[in-house]
């Protein structure tokens, strides 16, 4: 990110003379206070897995992946807990999948990948049903439904309390294809 300053001078005749400087910034400033930031581009590298039988969905397992940069943090935060939630094409209310406490590095600031322990069943863990996903009986195209993954992440203190957290989220399209017609012999 690059802002622009501007300075005024003047010259050796004392004529104001206006110049522009760009600077080119890191992600995250010199900060006073602790902070926290995750990247929205890599929770959608995060493990998604569809299983599905003949037009129906058996399971839908995702493990949040995420990439995160802190600082300002006096003491080093001890853990991080993450809550993984979703919802179906642009519903309104989240649904929560799972909640996780993460390792720490255990520096006063840094960059790291965040990744849960396992994969969660989103349908078996949420108010989702597979139906959700599922093509209509003797449909012949795939349904695709759109999942919108949040996940919000708390730096936590020696005694566990919250001391900062961010946000990320994505879309992801999940594919469930239709039943196999039946043959006729």
């Amino acid at each position: 990110m690059a802002s622009q300053e501007q300075f005024e001078k003047s010259d050796e005749r004392g004529a104001s003379v206006e110049t522009t400087q760009t600077t080119e910034r890191t992600h995250i400033e010199t900060v006073t206070e602790p902070v926290v930031e995750l990247d929205d581009a890599s929770l959608g590298e995060s493990d998604l897995t569809v299983t599905q039988g003949d037009g129906w969905l058996a399971a839908l397992e995702l493990r949040p992946r995420v990439d995160c940069a802190w600082d300002g943090f006096e003491d080093a935060p001890s853990e991080v807990g993450a809550t993984l939630m979703v919802t179906l094409d642009d519903e309104v209310s989240m649904d929560p999948v799972a909640t996780e406490l993460l390792p720490f590095d255990g520096l006063r600031r840094g960059e790291t990948t965040l990744e849960f322990d396992r994969s969660h069943d989103v349908v078996r863990n949420t108010s989702l049903d597979a139906v959700d996903f599922e093509p209509a009986p003797r449909a012949t195209q795939s349904r695709v439904r759109t999942l919108t993954v949040h996940l919000v992440v708390d730096l936590l203190d020696e005694t566990g309390v919250p001391v900062c957290g961010d946000e990320a989220t994505t879309e992801v399209d999940v594919v469930v294809a239709p039943a196999d017609e039946p043959s006729t012999n």
